[in-house]
């Protein structure tokens, strides 16, 4: 498998928010980790500092850039580059998290090639909650 970034506009990622199973929103006073339908509600995107929602498909970053919110989206494509692959890994959560049902996340890593023929991790993205 592999993957297509591609930049869109804020007001097109906060509709598209909905889409994903999953979020980890950082407010200015909280942080909101779990399924899109159980945090929805709690995201007040003036205090939004960053946010990463996300699935199996694909995810969907905002995020300040130099003073500007800019909003990124990884989706997942057939198509691979030649020697191009993929591995998913799980990570325990910080204890922070300890009081969510999740005891786990996943994240998916894209690996090609530099210019050295060395293999490299080229993008790196959450998956899921366990």
């Amino acid at each position: 498998m592999g993957y297509q970034v591609k930049e869109i506009s804020l007001e097109e990622a906060k509709r598209k928010a909905e889409q994903y199973v999953y979020g980890l929103v950082y407010l200015l006073d909280e942080v909101l980790l779990g399924k899109i339908e159980t945090i929805k509600e709690k995201i007040c995107w003036e205090d939004c500092i960053e946010a990463r929602f996300f699935s199996e498909q694909g995810e969907l970053h905002i995020f300040d850039y130099n003073g500007e919110e800019r909003a990124v989206c990884v989706e997942e494509t057939e198509e691979t580059e030649p020697y191009q692959s993929s591995l998913e890994r799980t990570h325990p959560l910080a204890e922070k998290f300890g009081k969510q049902r999740f005891h786990t996340f996943q994240v998916k890593e894209y690996l090609g090639c530099d210019e050295d023929g060395q293999v490299t991790v080229l993008l790196t993205r959450l998956v899921g909650l366990k």
